[in-house]
């Protein structure tokens, strides 16, 4: 192969890298498309990347929302964990108004927003943890530690990018816990601008394993997290146990996975004496088995109609 066709061959499997300010932009006029992109590029401490898409899991909405009804739910709070940018949590908000139900909507995640260090420079775009996810100069967005197709289709620029996070990256780091002349330090959501003031609807950090104090729900989805994939099964179990301590008893818990064939998921019911399967998707959950053998009777606080 001939470095132009390298080259080409590169540019096809390397991801379009969206900046910051190319995000905001885009985000401000409603361009969903350049959103999903800025951040299905970014893969997090935990191995999940914040990938969104529309209408993903909207096969399922439906199914749950009538599972709801039937069950006799008129007023329900939902929680949707590993919400992402929370485009599929609107897009569920909408489709239980749509059925009729009154709903209080929470979406979590582990990461809503990025801190951005700049100066005339670079931004340095960094988690809550310090950990540094993206180098931009202008335009042009290298993710950190840059790829090798970074060193083949940007040289200079990587080169400039490396050598300012070996002279200057301690003070970009710096600027996290106290405010340096020369640089400005700004909040970059990471989050639709289509789940900003929906009635009813909030999105909130938490971490899975370490909950929030939210209460109990009539309903919550695990999407795109709970899988084999990312964690091993202790860690699945563990995450699986947090999840249904947050069911009320009739409430229902639905893990589902997005595979190229389709939403594969279980949808399961909280009983008395633990769980059943309600309906599946696809093939079914591939934790279903965890999901199930973490289930565990209601204790006190967690009857039916109480959500506390």
């Amino acid at each position: 192969m001939g470095i132009s066709a390298y080259c080409s061959h590169l540019l096809r499997k390397r991801p379009k890298r969206i900046s910051s300010e190319q995000f905001l932009a885009a985000r401000c006029s409603g361009r969903s498309a350049v959103e999903s992109e800025f951040l299905s590029t970014f893969r997090l401490r935990n191995g999940v990347y914040k990938t969104t898409m529309p209408e993903r899991l909207a096969d399922t909405d439906g199914v749950v929302a009538t599972s709801l009804r039937n069950a006799g739910w008129r007023s329900i709070r939902v929680l949707d964990v590993a919400c992402s940018s929370g485009v599929s949590t609107a897009e569920l908000h909408r489709a239980l108004q749509d059925h009729g139900l009154e709903v209080e909507t929470i979406g979590t995640d582990l990461m809503l927003s990025l801190t951005r260090v700049e100066d005339r420079l670079a931004h340095f775009l960094f988690m809550k943890d310090a950990h540094l996810l993206q180098v931009e100069m202008g335009e042009l967005a290298i993710r950190w530690p840059p790829m090798r197709s970074d060193w083949v289709l940007h040289p200079a620029q990587t080169l400039l990018a490396t050598v300012l996070k070996t002279i200057r990256g301690r003070a970009y780091r710096a600027c996290l816990s106290a405010p340096r002349p020369a640089f400005q330090v700004t909040t970059i959501p990471l989050t639709a601008r289509l789940t900003e003031s929906v009635p009813g609807l909030s999105l909130v950090e938490e971490d899975i394993l370490h909950p929030l104090p939210l209460g109990r729900f009539h309903f919550v989805r695990a999407a795109n997290v709970l899988n084999r994939g990312y964690f091993g099964p202790e860690l699945l179990g563990q995450m699986a146990a947090c999840l249904w301590a947050r069911v009320l008893v009739g409430g229902e818990l639905l893990v589902v996975r997005t595979v190229e064939s389709g939403n594969q998921g279980t949808l399961f019911r909280r009983t008395e004496a633990g769980a059943q399967i309600v309906d599946r998707f696809g093939l079914g959950s591939e934790v279903e088995e965890i999901v199930l053998g973490r289930s565990r009777p209601a204790g006190p606080g967690l009857r039916r109609g109480v959500a506390s």
